[in-house]
């Protein structure tokens, strides 16, 4: 809940740009999409300027390519060490335990289908693209199988036939 300051600004600042809010939101949340995508482990690349000029292949000058780095892997990187050490607390606290992973991007669930057994981890998925059957499938397996302990679960597959 907004305090009352900042309800005030909100309030005064939305009458007087009315207007040009919606072209303003369209452009923030264009200028987020990257962050929100990297953050989640897609791999959405960030230009940066290059270093210097190149020379075409007839001797003109030309600029260089614009250099790409992925933020995505040191972000992805950085979260997927923050999971892990909670999914190894939850382990050698209770063997039996067992932990829900939801995502919202399938590129976020493909790396983690690679990480995870890397650590000891046996996990069943759970996706969109999944029929009812196969999706009560991979809940009984996930609910009778002890050693598999994680349950992969893209956001809007997760909200649909898991009663």
């Amino acid at each position: 809940m907004l305090d009352a300051a900042a309800a005030t600004f909100y309030a005064t600042f939305r009458r007087a740009h009315y207007a040009t809010l919606s072209s303003h939101y369209l452009k923030l949340v264009q200028s987020l999409m990257p962050m929100r995508v990297a953050c989640a482990g897609g791999k959405y690349p960030i230009k940066t300027t290059a270093d210097d000029d190149t020379e075409d292949v007839d001797g003109r000058r030309r600029s260089a390519m614009p250099k790409v780095k992925e933020l995505s892997k040191f972000v992805f990187t950085r979260k997927f060490q923050v999971l892990l050490k909670e999914l190894v607390r939850i382990r050698d606290t209770d063997a039996t335990s067992k932990s829900l992973v939801f995502s919202q991007f399938t590129s976020t669930m493909s790396w983690l289908k690679e990480a995870l057994p890397k650590h000891g981890f046996q996990f069943r998925t759970l996706s969109g693209h999944m029929t009812m059957r196969k999706r009560a499938e991979a809940l009984r397996d996930f609910q009778n199988d002890p050693p598999t302990t994680v349950f992969l679960l893209t956001i809007r597959s997760g909200a649909v036939g898991i009663n």
